[in-house]
């Protein structure tokens, strides 16, 4: 696990001091820039995904309404739940906050149909991990919630978006 992290690190720094070595060299064509940004790009994601399968983790909390529970080194605080009914299914709204906001994880139980209830985290987002904290049920003012830890997400974002810009260099070949 930790190999692999350090292996991926290592190959993404070979692929930068690779683009900064040939920089300067104007001989070098629009689609070798393509090709190395595309592939920096899916190395950054690949590190994303390898954390993320790596160092995720998760937990199941039995908690009842108006307390609170601490994971992450984040305390969160549980609500009373919301019961909404729509025409085509009912849905049970639990907010949820940490220090900071409030979101709303929700078990939506539809009519008329054999599917099971679905539910929908309540996602806590920062620069290097996702929270998500799922309802698996909900008694009388107690719930089951599965709590996840999610490293690396934002990393494979960033990847996708160099990937994405890879074309970029082959736009200024156009240009002249």
């Amino acid at each position: 696990m930790v190999a692999t992290v350090v292996v991926s690190v290592l190959l993404i720094l070979l692929t930068f001091s690779n683009l900064f070595k040939n920089f300067r060299n104007q001989k070098t064509n629009t689609s070798y820039w393509t090709g190395q940004i595309a592939h920096l790009g899916i190395a950054i994601f690949a590190l994303g995904i390898i954390l993320n399968v790596s160092q995720s983790y998760s937990m199941e909390k039995e908690i009842d309404s108006f307390e609170e529970f601490s994971f992450n080194n984040q305390t969160y605080f549980v609500y009373d739940s919301i019961e909404e009914s729509l025409p085509e299914k009912n849905v049970i709204k639990l907010p949820i906050s940490n220090q900071n906001t409030t979101k709303y994880t929700s078990l939506n139980i539809f009519k008329n149909s054999s599917q099971q209830a679905i539910s929908s985290p309540a996602v806590f987002r920062t620069f290097l991990n996702d929270i998500y904290i799922t309802v698996k049920f909900i008694d009388e003012n107690s719930y089951k919630l599965i709590v996840r830890n999610n490293y690396g997400i934002f990393i494979m974002w960033i990847g996708l978006f160099i990937s994405s810009i890879s074309f970029l260099p082959r736009l200024k070949k156009y240009e002249k």
